[in-house]
């Protein structure tokens, strides 16, 4: 008897007004080998259930040295759970993400979803910027229409 097959249908994204994903703050100063945090924050999103981000910047200028799993995503009572960080500072990339489970519905509105700590690394400047990103529903569906915003650091 030949095995059944089965085709899966992609989930359908989902209208969410405006969503943004950001950093704040959006331009950022450092000393030479000091520890500084950003965060990555949205706005305007709907019954939020998971994200995911790739950033890249100058590693001469600043290297990522952890990134932590903010509280937004897990506020409505949902658990949340990062996946990653990827960071790879000789090619000047992070990647990170985080999904959460539970009856709850997913917040909704603005919040911080990851804390990013840097080292500055020399004076110089460097854009943060987002290069592959997408925010979904608790059912899976990409919210759309999502804007990114990029950060900069400046090192004197």
């Amino acid at each position: 008897m030949p095995a059944a097959t089965r085709t899966l249908t992609p989930t359908p994204a989902q209208s969410a007004g405006n969503s943004t994903i950001r950093f704040n703050p959006a331009a950022s100063t450092g000393q030479p080998s000091t520890l500084f945090v950003v965060n990555v924050e949205v706005d305007a999103v709907v019954n939020l259930g998971s994200y995911e981000f790739t950033v890249t910047f100058n590693p001469a200028v600043v290297n990522v040295q952890n990134v932590a799993l903010g509280d937004f995503l897990g506020s409505s009572g949902r658990t949340a759970t990062p996946l990653g960080p990827n960071i790879d500072n000789e090619a000047g990339q992070l990647t990170f993400g985080a999904f959460s489970f539970g009856a709850a519905s997913g917040p909704s509105g603005a919040g911080t979803v990851a804390q990013v700590t840097l080292q500055a690394m020399a004076a110089g400047s460097s854009s943060l910027t987002f290069t592959q990103t997408q925010l979904t529903d608790t059912l899976g569906r990409v919210l759309l229409p999502l804007s990114t915003i990029p950060g900069s650091v400046t090192i004197p």
